[in-house]
């Protein structure tokens, strides 16, 4: 007797718990923004030959390489929980070295990147963290100078209600188009969800 109590009492925790949670749970929603700085908090390096708008291939997202840093336009889920927002930073510290590769840091994946042109329209992108990943850019629209303003203008972070669209003043009903430049209407607008 004791025996067939202590088996149902076994069985009974994970169907309360089972019942408790709502049954099936639904498919994942990332519902955290990534921990990664916005575009207007960095200060921009040298222009580069790869300055333009991008699509990461594997994922179907544009992002733009500007002046050393290479930041978000489309936002996407990143390892199931995080969701990297339009205008997070994603590459950073990008330098031109001298044998045409391109070295860097791809902040959502936290691992160092070397960036190989395969030719003028595709760039390979390998990190190099725990587990290597590749992936691919491709050519959208090249360009330099992307951010509106000149770029002998000196970089302030504490200046942020100058009309830069990329400043770090960022909310949650942004569509990611410029507040007070309308001329910028290549960055496309983000659609609410």
């Amino acid at each position: 007797m004791q025996k067939r109590t202590s088996i149902k009492r076994l069985l009974t925790i994970p169907a309360l718990a089972f019942a408790l949670a709502g049954g099936v749970a639904a498919p994942a929603q990332a519902q955290i923004p990534a921990l990664l700085p916005y575009i207007g908090t960095v200060e921009p390096l040298e222009p580069m030959a790869i300055d333009g708008i991008w699509c990461i291939r594997e994922i179907d997202k544009l992002i733009v390489i500007d002046r050393g840093h290479g930041y978000a336009v489309d936002g996407w889920v990143h390892a199931l929980i995080w969701r990297v927002m339009p205008r997070h930073i994603v590459l950073d510290d990008l330098r031109e070295l001298g044998d045409g590769r391109i070295a860097g840091r791809d902040l959502p994946l936290m691992a160092a990147v070397t960036m190989v042109p395969i030719d003028d329209y595709t760039i390979r992108v390998t990190a190099h963290g725990l587990i290597p990943v590749t992936y691919h850019l491709e050519l959208v629209e090249p360009g330099s100078g992307l951010q509106p303003g000149s770029s002998e203008d000196a970089f302030d972070p504490a200046d942020s209600g100058n009309g830069d669209w990329y400043s770090s003043d960022d909310t949650a009903g942004d569509t990611g188009t410029a507040p007070d430049d309308s001329d910028e209407s290549w960055f496309p607008a983000e659609p609410d969800s």
